[in-house]
């Protein structure tokens, strides 16, 4: 046999051989993904498979844009005052989250995203006021897997009401 059919046998034996074989697993990746606002956070749900059972993995949120939606109440009385005032952000900080995945290779979850924004006192002029958070709104979000490097990054607005203590 020459050079051109050995070759040919062995192009023909390794294609027989990956369709004879064993399918590969998918890449871990993430399968649902959905946020809500829980108080003042951003709660993100997901499902990711792929992975190796029994394996750690450590996952983490974040926020691209922060509105934050606050009433001047006064503090002796804790009444509402008219005054309402927004500060938006860029920095939210992320809640890094630890699971173990199922026998199936699964793990379900949440992490959160929390945003922090220092109110001016001046916003609320006058003896007894402060600024009350009432309302949030997260702006798109990315969650990602430290570990596999699984990734998604989600548009949307996430908004809801903060319950002032």
């Amino acid at each position: 046999m020459g050079r051109m059919g050995v070759a040919a046998a062995m192009v023909g034996v390794l294609l027989f051989a990956g369709v004879g074989g064993a399918a590969a697993a998918a890449p871990p990746h993430f399968t649902t993904v959905s946020a809500h606002t829980a108080g003042v956070e951003l709660e993100v749900d997901f499902v990711e498979r792929g992975l190796t059972p029994g394996q750690n993995y450590a996952y983490v949120a974040s926020s691209t844009k922060l509105i934050e939606t606050f009433q001047c109440y006064r503090s002796d009385t804790f009444t509402p005052l008219p005054h309402k005032f927004r500060l938006v952000t860029f920095n939210t900080w992320p809640d890094v989250r630890g699971y173990t995945a199922n026998a199936a290779g699964v793990v379900k979850g949440f992490v959160f995203v929390d945003g922090g924004v220092t109110v001016p006192a001046r916003e609320c002029r006058g003896p007894n006021r402060e600024a009350v958070l009432i309302h949030v709104t997260y702006i798109d979000f990315d969650l990602s897997d430290i570990f596999t490097h699984a990734y998604v990054s989600v548009a949307g607005r996430f908004s809801g009401p903060v319950e002032p203590d």
